[in-house]
């Protein structure tokens, strides 16, 4: 039997692809993976200055070979500077702020109202005591002094005649009545006390054209004027101020955490920010032994009449003193920065040898944690003693920079700090 046609071919079922959504959410896996992967490399890889640090990713260089962890894997060390504990001496300063004023001044007034008929003094002008400034016109009390004084020669006269009528009337005896002698006696003695009340008045009425002139209470200059050639005044407004700049001192403003510190007679440096050339060298001379309730600051006073001859701190200058409030030497003196830890725990990191049985010679220094306490401290440098005795052998070397960073027994690669800080580079 001839053969049949040949059976058609089964239907071939063609590739599905994959939706576009799950394509893109391979995709983000992917790059989620890489980027995790490039991070962890970042933080495991030792970099060089100028990138990738070959050597220490395969096997790590010369000097670096003790440093490295089990397995040939490199061991991260923290970079940091180091300096070198010494003895030597700590001078601990704190500065304050003050002002310079004047210890005697005076703020001058007229003591009645008046129109100003002269002023003789402009600001500026140094006065002597009893040099007069200004003058009130006094044509009205001129007149009432001349009235004044007419009245007392008429209340004079009548109490002489009253006075001579007792005396006749006293020496007549009998011929005049009891009651006679006692009306003339007792007229001459009004008589008397009008012609003193006339008097007096007289006297008021100078007084007040004396107070009509104002005149310089003290030696000193002027440093206000208010008024001038015929403006009224009126009484107790102000008129002149003058100060004594021979009289001058600081006042400083004290914290109360400082001023149980400060002793009378502490040396302190005066300077001004206004002129780098005057420094004065002075003592404390007073200290006012209480707060002033709205500042809760406490103020000390520097005398400078006998320091500043030649009055180059005057009243109104801001000025800046530095006062000496300990000065320790200390067996241990290192940098300021190296002090780590708020004031009432704090310690220094040192760079020490690993002192286990199995340390590898030459092996990267460790950090050790030192509780220490301190004695003297300024901008630069710190004297400190351990808590614990024996814990800062002498030349230790200590942490400055990277400090903050490390752990105890973190491995570290030190840097002296002066070659960092000679050199212009950052610090680690």
């Amino acid at each position: 039997m001839p053969p049949g046609p040949p059976a058609p071919a089964a239907p071939s079922t063609p590739p599905v692809s994959p939706e576009p959504d799950e394509s893109r959410s391979a995709l983000g896996t992917k790059v989620l993976v890489l980027s995790a992967i490039v991070a962890l490399a970042a933080v495991i890889i030792p970099w060089g200055e100028d990138g990738l640090d070959v050597l220490s990713l395969f096997g790590g260089s010369g000097d670096d070979e003790a440093g490295q962890a089990a397995g040939g894997r490199p061991a991260y060390r923290f970079p940091v500077t180091v300096a070198e504990a010494r003895p030597g001496r700590v001078i601990e300063t704190v500065e304050l702020v003050g002002d310079v004023v004047s210890s005697r001044w005076a703020v001058l007034a007229f003591e009645r109202s008046g129109r100003i008929a002269e002023v003789y003094a402009d600001l500026g002008d140094v006065v002597s005591t009893g040099t007069p400034l200004a003058r009130l016109d006094d044509k009205v009390l001129d007149r009432q002094l001349d009235v004044a004084r007419a009245a007392a020669q008429g209340a004079a006269a009548l109490a002489e005649n009253a006075r001579r009528e007792a005396e006749r009337g006293n020496d007549v005896g009998d011929d005049l009545s009891a009651s006679e002698r006692d009306r003339r006696n007792a007229g001459a003695i009004v008589a008397e006390h009008r012609s003193n009340q006339a008097t007096a008045e007289i006297d008021r009425l100078q007084a007040m054209s004396e107070q009509g002139v104002l005149t310089a209470p003290f030696d000193g200059v002027i440093t206000q004027r208010a008024m001038t050639d015929g403006s009224y005044a009126a009484a107790g407004a102000p008129a002149f101020a003058v100060a004594d700049l021979d009289r001058r001192e600081v006042r400083l403003e004290v914290p109360a955490a400082l001023a149980t510190g400060l002793r009378i007679g502490a040396p302190v440096t005066l300077s001004l920010d206004i002129d780098e050339g005057v420094q004065l060298d002075a003592r404390l001379d007073r200290l006012v032994p209480a707060a002033d309730f709205d500042s809760r600051t406490f103020e000390a006073i520097v005398d400078l009449e006998a320091l500043d001859p030649e009055r180059r701190m005057l009243p109104g200058l801001f000025v800046r003193a530095r006062f000496v409030r300990r000065s320790v030497d200390a067996d241990c003196v290192v940098p300021a920065d190296a002090v780590q830890g708020p004031p009432d725990a704090q310690w220094i990191v040192l760079a020490a040898a690993d002192d286990a049985p199995d340390a590898v010679e030459g092996a990267a220094p460790l950090a050790r944690f030192v509780p220490v306490r301190v004695l003297a401290r300024n901008a630069t440098q710190a004297a400190v003693e351990p808590l614990n005795a024996g814990d800062l052998p002498p030349g230790c070397t200590v942490l400055v920079t990277g400090a903050d960073n490390v752990f105890p027994q973190a491995p570290l690669r030190p840097v002296p700090h002066e070659q960092i800080a000679g050199s212009g580079a950052e610090t680690p």
